[in-house]
């Protein structure tokens, strides 16, 4: 109970009084009666503003992308050489190879996955080599607990496919520059599987050392902050629009000038400007929630570009 009121009682002696204040100040704007100056100084105090809320958010949140690595050989040392009876994997560098990625623990606050590989090249010069990637991707449609991978009743995603790279291997780093396997930018379910074997046209594959894969994806914890961070700004805006409301009350809507009624369009359009429907863009994705979304961020820029363009012209500020 105690830790419910103390937020309730902030707000009600510190936030509600000082938004009072804001709105008081603004209510007796008329932009007509303001100079260039003035407006434009307005202008920069609400970009201030709003950089500053976005600089808070992104050095207070977590990552917005979290990594994991699986090396091919699996081996109980790092840098070890790939010896059979020691290590788990497979070596890439060898004929008919193939090696199996499981991916599992996904959710839908993870939203996405990019899935690299990086080729170690264990001669001690650079090269530039063409290389055949054979990859495919599949998924388990029914994720039960505790359930081994073999008795899993695997699905195809994408078939096997067979496509060219260059890879560019420099002195500086041990390993090659990174080549795309797969993205999925709409995860729908939480177990996937890759199978990946390498070949070459030209040359054969003896300078292939281990083989770095790159899983990457959204950070779950970020997605719950972006999610909460937005519907702060959400209820700000609200409680904007309200106290503005209540402070308007007393005066009928006939004597209200050209920036109250404004106003009113503003704070609701920011509203949408400040994605309520994120919540349901990442846990339950859809088309429709996704243009939903979209539409409401996109009407508050037309909503502010009309009001500006209407203040602008009224002023005469362009002449």
């Amino acid at each position: 109970g105690q830790s419910i009121r103390l937020p309730i009682r902030f707000c009600a002696i510190i936030i509600m009084p000082a938004l009072d204040s804001i709105l008081d100040r603004q209510l007796a704007i008329k932009l007509d009666t303001l100079s260039r100056r003035q407006i434009a100084r307005i202008f920069l105090i609400w970009i201030i503003i709003y950089l500053t809320i976005l600089l808070l958010g992104g050095l207070l949140g977590p990552k917005s992308l979290i990594e994991v690595h699986t090396p091919s050989y699996k081996c109980p040392r790092i840098g070890q050489l790939y010896d059979p009876s020691q290590c788990m994997g497979v070596d890439l560098s060898k004929n008919n190879s193939i090696f199996t990625l499981d991916m599992s623990d996904f959710n839908r606050r993870y939203e996405f996955f990019y899935l690299y590989m990086r080729i170690e090249n264990i001669r001690e010069y650079g090269i530039e080599m063409e290389i055949v990637v054979n990859a495919s991707l599949e998924f388990d449609p029914v994720d039960l607990p505790n359930q081994d991978n073999a008795n899993r009743k695997w699905r195809t995603l994408f078939p096997p496919t067979t496509f060219q790279r260059t890879v560019h291997c420099d002195l500086t780093s041990d390993y090659c520059d990174s080549i795309l396997l797969f993205k999925e930018k709409s995860l729908q379910y939480k177990v996937y599987r890759s199978h990946i074997q390498l070949a070459s046209n030209s040359s054969d594959l003896d300078w292939i050392g281990n083989v770095d894969f790159v899983l990457q994806r959204k950070n779950p914890a970020f997605s719950s902050f972006e999610i909460g961070f937005k519907y702060a700004l959400c209820a700000a805006a609200l409680a904007f629009l309200i106290v503005f409301l209540k402070r308007m009350n007393p005066l009928r809507l006939k004597d209200w000038n050209f920036e109250q009624k404004w106003l009113v369009s503003l704070l609701t359009s920011l509203i949408g400007f400040n994605d309520p429907l994120c919540g349901f863009v990442v846990y339950n994705p859809s088309p429709m929630w996704a243009a939903a979304s979209v539409m409401l961020q996109v009407s508050f820029f037309a909503a502010l570009m009309m009001f500006w363009l209407i203040a602008i012209d009224a002023m005469n500020l362009l002449f």
